[in-house]
């Protein structure tokens, strides 16, 4: 074996399994959000609503008053859940977060997504910078890779130790399955 091999192989000739799996990840997630446009009936749509213990089911996007979080539920055709969405609600608008699970047949999680956006003084004429966090898994739940990206509005990277977008996001917490995530957010898709 040369020196300049396949860099998705070992020294053993074996597939590195964390590259594969990263791959298969990326295209499962592509998938799903494909997916999601071409099948939007299958998006079950939620809200908590600060006075509410029980989330409010949305429908004919008619939101109510005091809304402060927003969650979807993207089933396949066959009623599995392949994504689940968590967006707080800014009142402002001045800034946007979501945290997206993404699931495998099984109902692991292979991929935590975080995005959020908001305006940062750090750029010019106090302009949006936008940030998304990857987060790769096995299953067992075990993190593979992690990959934090911050752009401008043109999609420059932006210097982390001069810019951030650090405004109270808390570091949402990986749930390993759909129904430990389901559970956590108190989700309750009986019926839908």
């Amino acid at each position: 074996m040369s020196a300049c091999s396949n860099p998705k192989q070992s020294s053993a000739g074996k597939t590195n399994k964390s590259v594969v799996s990263i791959s298969a990840s990326k295209r499962k997630r592509n998938n799903i959000e494909t997916y999601s446009l071409q099948h939007k009936n299958n998006m079950l749509v939620f809200a908590k609503v600060s006075d509410k213990k029980a989330l409010v089911k949305i429908e004919n996007d008619e939101w109510p008053d005091e809304t402060v979080y927003a969650y979807n539920v993207l089933k396949d055709d066959a009623g599995k859940i392949m994504m689940i969405d968590a967006s707080p609600v800014s009142e402002s608008g001045d800034w946007d977060v979501s945290h997206t699970h993404y699931f495998d047949d099984n109902g692991n999680t292979f991929l935590f997504e975080r995005k959020a956006n908001a305006f940062s003084d750090c750029l010019i004429n106090d302009s949006v910078a936008y940030q998304t966090v990857k987060k790769y898994y096995t299953t067992p739940f075990r993190l593979i890779k992690q990959q934090d990206i911050l752009v401008n509005k043109d999609g420059k990277t932006l210097d982390k130790s001069k810019c951030t977008v650090d405004f109270a996001i808390e570091d949402a917490i990986v749930y390993p399955d759909v129904n430990t995530c389901l559970k956590a957010y108190g989700i309750n898709i009986r019926g839908y």
